[in-house]
């Protein structure tokens, strides 16, 4: 478990470079990684702010799940701890190739958090992660999928602009 918490945290920081490649390709000013519990990213477009929460998850491949961290240690985390605008998921269908491509869930953090409320999770799992300090929602694939911005590399930039939360 030690070594596959490692693993993951470096194929994570892998997914935030790829992430931020994205972002500047579309003339975001793309800020150092923050790196506490409010949010990964932080981009600045057209004088705009939008803050990104980066989630890999390496083993939706093999479960079908994908968990959104809620509490970690005895403490508010993940998705109860953000201050992020979005939810950037990078995950695997089932049962994908090893060799496909990660998917790129993108989800608005109001629409995760009501999607939350309306117990559109299959199970609330507790005493996770790599010490079994976490508690998360795990999701089916296809249901984060269906609320997920509907992605295309050259219209990231508009998405992530019109779907800014307002701010009142």
């Amino acid at each position: 478990m030690h070594r596959e918490f490692f693993g993951d945290l470096k194929l994570g920081g892998i997914v935030e470079l790829g992430i931020k490649a994205v972002l500047k390709r579309w003339r975001f000013k793309v800020l150092p990684l923050n790196k506490d519990k409010r949010h990964d990213i932080l981009a600045i477009k057209n004088g705009q702010q939008v803050k990104i929460e980066v989630k890999g998850d390496f083993a939706s491949r093999r479960t079908g799940n994908i968990a959104i961290e809620y509490f970690h240690n005895g403490s508010p985390s993940g998705i109860d701890a953000t201050e992020a605008h979005f939810w950037w998921i990078k995950a695997k269908r089932k049962d994908a190739s090893i060799s496909s491509f990660f998917v790129s869930l993108i989800l608005p953090v109001p629409v995760l958090k009501q999607i939350i409320s309306e117990r559109k999770y299959h199970t609330n799992f507790k005493g996770g992660g790599d010490k079994g300090v976490t508690d998360m929602y795990l999701f089916s694939f296809e249901v984060l999928e269906q609320y997920s911005l509907p992605y295309k590399d050259e219209q990231i930039c508009d998405l992530l602009l019109e779907n800014l939360p307002s701010t009142n």
